[in-house]
């Protein structure tokens, strides 16, 4: 499988080392869904990303148990002296994220998801989501952007997120594997797309930079960690917006 975005190790590896290195907190609580096949995923990823930097998870927490009090759980996050959180909710647990989001009040660091947090509800909680932390693939304030921003607008009408710009890079990656078919004389097969896109030395323009995969099929490329900020104007008309931070590998 390739792959334009990260996968959750790659995700995981880069909220591991923003923790430990910008944030500089070891001891973390996770919210997770339990019901979610990704949430899971990002969970154990993330519990041996922290672990290799010597880290600890203190305690996790099922945002879909009966009776869930967020207040309750930051408590025993307290008590237990915990310095940060990890939010990984569904896209049907969402709400009960953003409960604890609220109930947090800027007490601990926050770190969150990229599939379900990174978005107009997350924002709309306000000023107590301020400071909390995604790693995405790419950004709309990035440099080098202006041209596919500027085509995008006209098409859409608005803005477009790290979503429509992978997906961009996707579809410019098959176009380039189309086009190195080695027997043009009759229609590229499946297999002779897998093998372009294989190749050491394939390459496709990207939004930012040229589309090229590793072995694994994962994106040779680097995440950005995003913070929520107040912004005025705020290009999501909340008064507050994802903020670029810096890049990791």
């Amino acid at each position: 499988v390739f792959r334009t975005v990260p996968n959750n190790a790659i995700v995981a590896e880069t909220m591991a080392n923003y923790a430990q290195n910008t944030l500089q907190i070891k001891n973390l609580a996770i919210f997770y869904d339990s019901e979610s096949a990704y949430s899971l995923s990002l969970r154990e990823q993330l519990q041996s990303a922290i672990a290799a930097r010597g880290g600890r998870i203190i305690d996790e927490f099922d945002l879909t148990a009966s009776g869930f009090v967020a207040q309750d759980r930051l408590n025993q996050i307290k008590e237990q002296n915990g310095e940060g959180i990890v939010l990984i909710p569904s896209t049907t647990s969402i709400d009960r994220a953003l409960q604890v989001v609220n109930a947090n009040n800027q007490q601990f660091p926050l770190l969150g998801d990229i599939g379900n947090l990174y978005g107009i509800k997350t924002l709309e909680v306000g000023e107590n989501a301020v400071g909390l932390s995604i790693p995405i693939p790419w950004h709309i304030d990035q440099p080098s952007n202006s041209e596919f921003i500027n085509t995008a607008w006209e098409l859409w009408g608005g803005s477009v997120n790290w979503a429509t710009a992978m997906t961009y890079d996707a579809m410019n990656a098959i176009a380039q594997g189309l086009q190195a078919d080695p027997t043009p004389e009759t229609p590229p097969s499946r297999n002779d797309l897998q093998t372009a896109l294989s190749a050491n030395d394939f390459s496709a323009p990207g939004v930012v930079e040229s589309v090229k995969f590793l072995p694994s099929g994962d994106r040779d490329s680097e995440l950005i960690m995003v913070e929520v900020q107040p912004s005025n104007p705020s290009r999501s008309g909340t008064g507050y917006d994802f903020v670029p931070l810096y890049t990791a590998k």
